[in-house]
């Protein structure tokens, strides 16, 4: 940004195929994508020259995210689902826990935070819209950086806790709380939800957010990308449209330098 004003510039990537990627994480100031769920995965350090890496068995069905130098992801071995751990900095892999089938390999998002009541353990929470997963509502997991066993937050089908599925889901830490939305067609941005205890149950946000009229049309026919800054915007870019809108729950502007 200069002079409050955001200005965008047209990059060129290398080495990284056409395909839109199937997951897409950041971890310890880097980029790490997969493409349609192979043994191969891709490396960047800036998001514009890209390595391509080979996994030592199985195929890599999504990445999840990671803790510190941790990079996880689903790989598909034997016929089988693990959760496997990268290394970042010796790139070597390990086999952790065998996964159930139903865990989520597809449209997963996740978010990474310290717990409240002891900073030095993060969180990784998981949502994913994983159509074989579940028929009716989104998928949510979690993980603690202390403990290397996923648990299983969803409630049963036809709970009015749910989070219900949605395409083109995102999915934020944001307020201290979970938040997701997206949508396609009718059903665009017809609601945010929200999760006050880290997933385990999800409401419909009455208070406190209003969802601009436009965002509904324009999901009809259009795909969105989504950011978080440090200031607390939350960044929301439409695809064929090119236009970027950002807003914020105004209490956490406040003393906050405007840009």
């Amino acid at each position: 940004t200069e002079n409050g004003q955001v200005t965008w510039q047209k990059l060129t990537l290398t080495d990284l195929p056409a395909q839109v990627p199937s997951s897409l994480v950041s971890l310890g100031g880097s980029l790490y994508a997969t493409i349609n769920g192979s043994n191969n995965y891709y490396t960047s350090n800036d998001g514009i020259e890209w390595k391509e890496q080979t996994l030592p068995e199985g195929n890599i069905k999504t990445f999840l995210g990671g803790f510190g130098e941790q990079l996880f992801a689903v790989v598909e071995n034997n016929n089988e689902l693990h959760s496997y751990i990268m290394d970042i900095t010796s790139k070597t892999w390990t086999s952790k826990e065998s996964l159930p089938n139903e865990f989520p390999t597809t449209g997963v998002a996740s978010v990474t935070y310290p717990l409240k009541h002891n900073p030095s353990i993060e969180k990784m929470v998981i949502l994913s819209n994983d159509k074989e997963a579940n028929n009716e509502n989104a998928v949510c997991w979690a993980l603690l950086s202390n403990n290397e066993k996923w648990t299983q937050y969803s409630p049963e089908s036809g709970s009015s806790y749910n989070c219900p599925r949605m395409d083109n889901l995102a999915f934020i830490h944001y307020n201290n709380e979970l938040y997701a939305f997206g949508g396609k067609g009718d059903d665009a941005f017809k609601a945010f939800y929200t999760s006050k205890n880290e997933g385990v149950t999800w409401q419909k946000v009455t208070n406190n957010i209003s969802i601009p009229e436009a965002f509904q049309k324009k999901n009809k026919d259009n795909d969105f990308s989504y950011v978080v800054d440090n200031q607390d915007f939350i960044w929301i870019m439409w695809s064929n449209s090119g236009e970027v809108w950002r807003g914020r729950i105004n209490k956490l502007g406040w003393g906050v330098n405007k840009m």
